[in-house]
């Protein structure tokens, strides 16, 4: 098993993604990943390269949500996706990525969690 090394502290005003997964509510078997990718291009591919790397392992991703914003007094956009898939997190590809884990990003009962992530960018 790999291990996963977390950087402590990720600004929010710096390119990163910010991630986190939970049991997933329909199928048992499986995970719900929180993405949100930080950055001013690439977006789309840096996102694509941890959906692959989690796709080799076991075939199959399921999107659920998607949105995109500014991160406000910088240049940054951000790229926000929830999916599922049966891989675990270990196999996510972090190379050259400053990944940031949040326990934070998860399904709420109350309030959405697009929300929270346009709240979160928009200090």
């Amino acid at each position: 098993m790999k291990k996963i090394n977390y950087k402590k502290r990720v600004s929010d005003k710096e390119r990163h993604v910010r991630w986190n997964c939970e049991p997933s509510g329909e199928n048992y078997l499986g995970l719900r990943y929180h993405v949100v990718v930080v950055d001013d291009r690439f977006r789309e591919g840096k996102l694509h390269q941890l959906m692959l790397s989690l796709n080799e392992i076991n075939p199959g991703i399921d999107p659920e949500k998607r949105g995109e914003g500014k991160v406000e007094g910088t240049k940054f956009r951000y790229l926000f996706t929830s999916f599922n898939s049966r891989t675990s997190p270990e196999y996510l590809n972090w190379k050259g990525l400053v990944e940031k884990k949040d326990d934070d990003l998860v399904e709420r009962k109350r309030g959405k969690l697009e929300d929270y992530v346009a709240n979160l960018y928009s200090k």
